[in-house]
């Protein structure tokens, strides 16, 4: 039986976990975005080799500034990431070693498990600027240190290799069911088009309904409602004539039929709602 290994990637935001898990699965499941816990789900996908299976966890970003209910259950999601697999890439960014990366540093050592630090974006640096860095995080105690990029994949193949020499022998009957609804991606899809065209608290208060999903012979049709607070917020959802809801359902459409393979057909609305809640998408997560 092949070996079946599980992966856990982790790290502060905006380190590179969502990049490096999309491009080893070759398709773009984890969404991308420049801006802070872009990532709310511990979002899994499997990755075949000949040697061995590989089941990959992405999370969200851990951070010590909490000022949100939303961010303190991500923190939890993603700590529950960690302990539910057999191994765990922290991954880091240089220039230097933050606050951040030494707390998730501590609760790694506390869960005794076998890690790599993956110290990405590598291909940003000169040498000068690398080197002394690399011989500092030495110092932190991991036993295993690769630098990567996971924008262009170097060193990818190498961190694989370590992944089969290190992770313990385990082995499953049964994978675990990895398939996503395709009601789930195509809020995931959207939303990373809100977090990518809008400006401050926007993409973060706009909750995703997908409340209609129906297979017709050659295409899928999807129906969205974005739900927000305020009459403003969906003024610039909305756009001047239109052109944001559009480019966001355009783009969001797109990656979609990527992803599912399949044509599409994605409406959206924008309906304003007082009472929503900011924690709702967690919430919903939890109860699942």
């Amino acid at each position: 039986m092949k070996k079946t290994i599980r992966i856990c990637f982790t790290g502060r935001p905006n380190v590179g976990k969502s990049t490096l898990t999309n491009l080893l699965l070759k398709v773009p499941l984890a969404i991308e975005s420049p801006r802070p816990q872009t990532t709310w789900y511990a979002v899994r996908g499997l990755l075949k080799k000949p040697q061995a299976n590989f089941i990959l966890t992405d999370t969200p970003g851990i951070h010590q500034l909490i000022h949100r209910e939303q961010n303190k259950r991500m923190n939890k999601i993603a700590h529950h990431a960690m302990m539910d697999n057999e191994l765990i890439c922290h991954m880091i960014t240089p220039p230097s070693w933050r606050e951040e990366d030494e707390h998730i540093r501590q609760m790694i050592m506390e869960l005794n498990k076998p890690c790599i630090l993956l110290v990405n974006q590598v291909d940003r640096f000169k040498p000068s600027q690398l080197l002394p860095f690399m011989e500092y995080v030495k110092q932190k105690g991991y036993v295993h240190i690769l630098p990567i990029s996971a924008k262009t994949g170097l060193n990818v193949d190498l961190m694989i290799e370590d992944w089969l020499q290190i992770a313990p022998e385990t082995q499953y009957p049964h994978l675990i069911n990895l398939e996503y609804t395709e009601a789930f991606l195509a809020q995931e899809m959207i939303r990373e088009q809100l977090m990518l065209n809008l400006s401050s608290e926007m993409p973060y208060s706009t909750y995703i309904e997908i409340f209609r999903t129906k297979q017709e012979e050659k295409r899928l049709l999807i129906d969205v409602n974005l739900h927000v607070k305020h009459i403003g917020q969906k003024k610039i959802i909305i756009g001047e004539n239109g052109a944001m809801i559009k480019k966001i359902g355009e783009t969001a459409r797109k990656r979609l039929q990527n992803v599912l393979k399949k044509r599409i057909m994605l409406k959206t609305w924008v309906k304003v709602n007082p009472q929503l809640s900011e924690n709702r998408y967690i919430d919903q997560y939890l109860d699942s």
